[in-house]
């Protein structure tokens, strides 16, 4: 199946979430004219989960888009959560991305194909055994802030995350991190989240230092408040200029001007700011000044 995919450009957006990957997924089809773009095209989301599953089952298949996800074999994030674990090797994650892509891909059937999908992040060392042709654009967000719109969001650790009552949420159990585990039960769920932006941008940071496929851009310059477009025209370059080909790109002047997925307007109280503070402080920091951001 590997085979099947190797000659099919391929422009992914990594993050840890909450960093534009859905708005990506969804304008850059408009960006390179005749591409298809995609965000989490095999994700189930809260909210939707009716909607999502029946278009997840359609597109992969009743075992691969739902039955295979609840035993955790199949799914770009089952996928990785196993491999960060160590119970898939190198190759045979590959074949499970490939397992995973190779039909889906083949039915979308254009020259360049965007997916944007957090879930990659950790299978970035394995992404060149699939694919010939691909470049990684990982998206990172000053750490407060993004703690702080997981936490208003209240799916991601807390009481609405169905994911982890389920046990599929990825923990430092799953993964081996052994120190972590012995006092996960007593984190604040806002501690938990600090983690998880530590885990993902470990593994990006890995990546990038090796491979010059993968390039880090900024939340902040990408998503400015004046409007500036410069930063995200540059991602979009990148992530469609390829050793044999660069595909031409199209922007409207306002490509910005829409907002997806934003967090809800709700306060966050004093107590939390502190705990945001200290947690971004444990597990962010000083990691985070290697992109720029300071405490």
């Amino acid at each position: 199946m590997i085979r099947d995919l190797q000659n099919q450009h391929v422009g992914f957006v990594v993050s840890a979430g909450r960093t534009g990957t859905a708005f990506c997924g969804q304008k850059m089809s408009e960006i390179f004219p005749g591409s298809a773009a995609f965000h989490e095209p095999d994700g189930i989301h809260r909210g939707r989960v009716v909607s999502d599953a029946f278009r997840v089952i359609s597109e992969f298949g009743i075992y691969r888009g739902l039955l295979g996800k609840i035993i955790s074999r199949t799914g770009v994030r089952n996928i990785n959560n196993r491999y960060l674990a160590g119970r898939l090797s190198d190759e045979e994650a590959a074949e499970q991305i490939a397992k995973n892509r190779t039909k889906f891909y083949r039915k979308v059937s254009r020259d360049l194909i965007i997916e944007s999908n957090y879930a990659l992040y950790g299978l970035l060392p394995v992404i060149e055994k699939v694919f010939l042709h691909y470049n990684v654009a990982a998206i990172v967000r000053e750490p407060e802030s993004w703690i702080r719109s997981y936490w208003k969001r209240g799916d991601r650790y807390g009481k609405k995350d169905y994911l982890q009552k389920l046990n599929m949420r990825i923990s430092p159990e799953m993964i081996g991190d052994k120190k972590t585990a012995i006092r996960w039960g007593r984190m604040h769920p806002i501690e938990r989240i600090a983690w998880f932006w530590h885990i993902v941008y470990t593994r990006i940071k890995e990546t990038e230092d090796d491979n010059k496929r993968v390039r880090v851009f900024r939340f902040e310059d990408i998503f400015n408040e004046n409007g500036d477009s410069t930063e995200f025209v540059r991602l979009a370059e990148f992530l469609g200029a390829f050793d044999d080909r660069k595909f031409s790109t199209a922007f409207s002047p306002d490509i910005l001007s829409e907002k997806l997925n934003s967090s809800p307007d709700t306060s966050v109280t004093e107590e939390e700011e502190k705990r945001i503070k200290d947690a971004a402080s444990t597990w962010c920091y000083p990691f985070a000044e290697r992109w720029g951001y300071r405490l």
